[in-house]
């Protein structure tokens, strides 16, 4: 029995071994096909699509009234507007020189955004009026003015989605006030050096509408502006009733843009980004003043003028359309030419106009209209 036994177990030695073998096999047949077949991943969901500006128009309105209230109350021609002639009182027989100004424009503003895929035309206009409230001398000619200043002004833009056809409007209003110094090295024939310093604060009501959808959005916005203004006045020519001047002249101005940051318009988010920009301008003005002859005894003092000026500002002027950034194009080197008249009418009043033409990249254009008076009390 014994020896049956083990002719059996030396029978089923074999067997055995052929089943590890073959099971060993199929263990690397069945690594080799996890290799080459690895399980297929769980489907991810697929992206939210992102907004297309051809769908919401409106971001060009916010755009355009970020544009408008940063140019609502422009510190250009500080200088001219508040030029200042000295009269002699009546009673007492002094030299005086207190006075108001005021100065209104209007402004028509055309470019494109977001690669062209956005057309806006905007127009605005602004009253602002100032007037001193403190003077200083080093005791000479020169002559330091303090001074307040205060406006309002209104701005419309419409913005077209070429490739849908679509609009979308825009709407602002401001408010603004501020402090202004302008010191001439001679106050008497404003010969020479002066210097104009300005620090303004403004408020603004904005509304953003998509025509067609009744959708809309009012949300408000704040400006705090400082800028600085310096220039050389040169006398190059002087007749028996004529004078011809120079005046080449430089700007720097910075400005703190902050409001609501976020705005939801139909189905898209719209942020507008809190934001510092810094603007420079280099230019140069020249003058002839001439006196024409009335029936009066006195003299009406004519003086027209050009100026070319070349301006770059390095501000963020876009916005964000969910996590599309929309930005306009042409705006931030600019050259602008101005065309001017100014009057003397008599001691106490003076008025002034000019028309102005800015030029820019991408077909951004702007034309504007100012006129303005000075009084002296």
């Amino acid at each position: 029995k014994r020896g049956k036994a083990k002719k059996e177990d030396e029978r089923e030695k074999p067997k055995k071994h052929g089943e590890q073998v073959l099971k060993k096999i199929g263990e690397e047949l069945a690594k080799t096909r996890k290799k080459q077949n690895p399980p297929t991943a769980a489907p991810r969901p697929a992206p939210k699509p992102v907004p297309a500006i051809k769908d919401n128009p409106q971001i060009g309105s916010y755009i355009a009234n970020q544009i408008s209230a940063q140019k609502m109350f422009i510190t250009d021609d500080l200088q001219h507007r508040q030029r200042e002639t000295h009269y002699i009182d009546p009673i007492t027989g002094e030299k005086k020189s207190t006075h108001m100004w005021l100065n209104t424009y209007s402004a028509k503003n055309r470019y494109n955004s977001g690669d062209k895929q956005l057309h806006t035309k905007s127009s605005r206009y602004a009253i602002q009026l100032g007037g001193p409230i403190s003077k200083w001398s080093r005791g000479g000619n020169d002559q330091g003015l303090l001074g307040i200043t205060a406006g309002f002004g209104r701005a419309t833009s419409d913005s077209h989605a070429i490739e849908s056809n679509r609009f979308s409007r825009g709407t602002v209003e401001g408010y603004n006030l501020g402090l202004y110094h302008l010191w001439y090295a001679n106050n008497d024939t404003q010969l020479g050096l002066y210097i104009d310093l300005l620090a303004q604060y403004s408020f603004f009501k904005n509304q953003a509408r998509t025509q067609g959808l009744g959708a809309f959005t009012n949300y408000k916005s704040y400006l705090f502006t400082t800028a600085l203004e310096t220039g050389y006045k040169v006398q190059l020519i002087e007749k028996e009733q004529a004078r011809l001047f120079v005046q080449p002249n430089a700007k720097v101005s910075w400005q703190r843009a902050s409001g609501l940051q976020h705005h939801k318009a139909t189905d898209a988010q719209v942020t507008i980004e809190e934001s510092n920009s810094v603007a420079t301008k280099l230019g140069i003005r020249t003058a002839l003043e001439f006196d024409v002859d009335t029936l009066s005894a006195k003299a009406l003092q004519v003086s027209p003028s050009f100026e070319a000026n070349w301006m770059h500002d390095n501000g963020n002027k876009g916005a964000w359309l969910s996590h599309t950034y929309v930005a306009p194009q042409g705006n931030r080197s600019i050259a602008e030419l101005k065309l001017g008249i100014e009057g003397k009418i008599n001691s106490k009043l003076q008025l002034w106009t000019h028309v102005g033409q800015e030029f820019g990249h991408d077909k951004y254009s702007e034309t504007r209209a100012t006129i303005g008076g000075n009084y002296h009390f």
